[in-house]
This record gives C-alpha cells, sequence and structure tokens, in this order.
C-alpha cells in the first residue's frame, strides 16, 4: 500500500489547448512593454499517487499555490528553473508543505496565441511541486532539482519509477 505520511508529488501545469503539449505557470515575469504574450490557465496535470491516501484527498487548489501570481505567462526567452516554497493548512489542522521548481519548456505550435505561429519560439512555465507534511525543505529542493536534470538526461528509467522509489519506498 501507499504510506499515507509518504510525500505527495504533483506536476502543476496548464492544461494542453487541443491536442498541444503541456505549458504551465510560474512566477509572473514582468511584462514585456513591447508585445503583451498571453497567460496560459494552470491545473494539474499528473500527480503521485493517482489515487487519495485513506487519511485524505489529494488538496484542492494546488495549482493556485504553484502559480501564486496567476496563469502560466508565456515568455520569448527561456529561464533557468527557480524555487520556492509555500505553506498551507490541511483539513485537520496539520500543516502541508508545497516545494515548487519552476522550469520552463518550448510551448507547442499548436499552443500559440491566437494572433498565429511565431517566428520566434515561445517558452511556458510548468512546476513540479511536492507536497509534505514534513518540512525538509533542502531534501526535497535537492530532490526537485535532480528530478529535472534526470529529466534532461539519456536516463534509461523512467522517471515514474522514480518518484514511486522516493513516495512510497524510501523510509523516513
Amino acid at each position: 500500500g501507499v504510506d499515507p505520511d509518504a510525500p505527495a508529488l504533483g506536476q502543476g501545469d496548464a492544461p494542453p489547448p487541443a491536442s498541444a503539449s503541456p505549458a504551465s505557470g510560474g512566477k509572473v515575469p514582468p511584462k514585456d512593454s513591447s508585445q503583451s504574450l498571453p497567460s496560459l490557465p494552470t491545473a494539474v496535470l499528473n500527480r503521485y499517487p493517482e489515487v487519495d491516501h485513506s487519511d485524505g484527498p489529494f488538496p484542492n487548489g494546488v495549482a493556485v499555490f504553484c502559480f501564486p501570481l496567476g496563469g502560466a505567462q508565456v515568455v520569448k526567452e527561456i529561464r533557468m528553473p527557480t524555487f520556492f516554497e509555500f505553506v498551507s493548512t490541511a483539513d485537520n489542522g496539520a500543516l502541508l508543505h508545497g516545494y515548487v521548481l519552476t522550469i520552463f519548456e518550448p510551448l507547442a505550435e499548436q499552443a500559440m496565441p491566437a494572433s498565429g505561429p511565431s517566428t520566434k519560439p515561445l517558452y511556458a512555465p510548468k512546476c513540479l511541486c511536492l507536497l509534505s507534511y514534513w518540512p525538509f525543505r533542502s531534501q526535497f529542493r535537492t530532490f526537485l532539482t535532480q528530478l529535472y536534470r534526470l529529466s534532461m538526461s539519456a536516463i534509461t528509467l523512467p522517471l515514474e519509477r522514480i518518484i514511486s522509489n522516493f513516495a512510497s519506498e524510501v523510509p523516513l
């Protein structure tokens, strides 16, 4: 079974517009005064575990905490990943810690703004979010950073296996 004290890992991103790859939100950068770029809606597209723990449901509003300044702000240049954290109070009064790594990915051509495809690539932020009742900021930041690095490498082990191992099999 799934350990109810194990961290839940959610991936907050914007829902893909008609057949597009996921685009997502994060911290809203300063707006470019020469051209206003769109802000995409946000949602949780993937999570682990996929079913709720026996001691409580997956919290509503995770995407809002991952994108506190609004939707997923599209940008013209790729940016370095950023990390932040939040704390929420669960239904039972326990503090639920959220650790968020915001990365930037190319926006799929199908998801381009209605004004038409751009000649330059656009990038949308995507948030990798880890939820836990444990305040292990440094350790969870390291895990999210390493997970992102692994996703960019030629690793043959599926990332889902790494997340499953971390959330369900690593003892506290």
